[in-house]
């Protein structure tokens, strides 16, 4: 028998209804909005933050921001990684890297063409590690 649960982090805050399908997995300091639905194998990034009402059908990446009907990224959790006390520096490489991964619709070209110091960051490579692993979702992006 397959086991279908989800596999969300202790640390997962989730307001109420919210809905979560099976074979999710939401990592540690995800922040998810009321009457979200989540769609089965998703995967939400650490420290993530959904915002109430969004139909989750794509990945989110570590530390980022998405809300919609049909959820796109809107940009990144500054407020989140500011609370959890990352450096100034470390949070605008993480930006500037952010800028550059989806500049265009081909994320693993941008990828591959992002600056080496970018590579360097604890933040930067956990999203770089997160988008290239293998998934059954497309990635939330910019332009979903």
């Amino acid at each position: 028998m397959i086991h279908k649960t989800a596999i969300i982090d202790s640390k997962a805050k989730i307001s109420d209804n919210v809905e979560i399908g099976p074979y999710t997995v939401i990592g540690p300091n995800v922040v998810i909005g009321g009457n979200s639905a989540i769609q089965q194998f998703t995967r939400i990034g650490k420290m993530a933050m959904i915002g109430g009402m969004t139909g989750v059908l794509h990945d989110v990446i570590p530390y980022g921001l998405s809300t919609g009907n049909r959820n796109s990224l809107q940009g990144l959790n500054l407020i989140g990684l500011r609370r959890a006390k990352f450096n100034n520096k470390e949070i605008l490489d993480l930006s500037e890297a952010y800028k550059e991964i989806f500049a265009t619709k081909n994320i693993n070209e941008n990828i591959r063409n992002l600056n080496g110091s970018f590579k360097e960051n604890s933040l930067v490579k956990n999203v770089i590690d997160f988008i290239l692993k293998d998934k059954k979702r497309s990635i939330c992006t910019p332009f979903s």
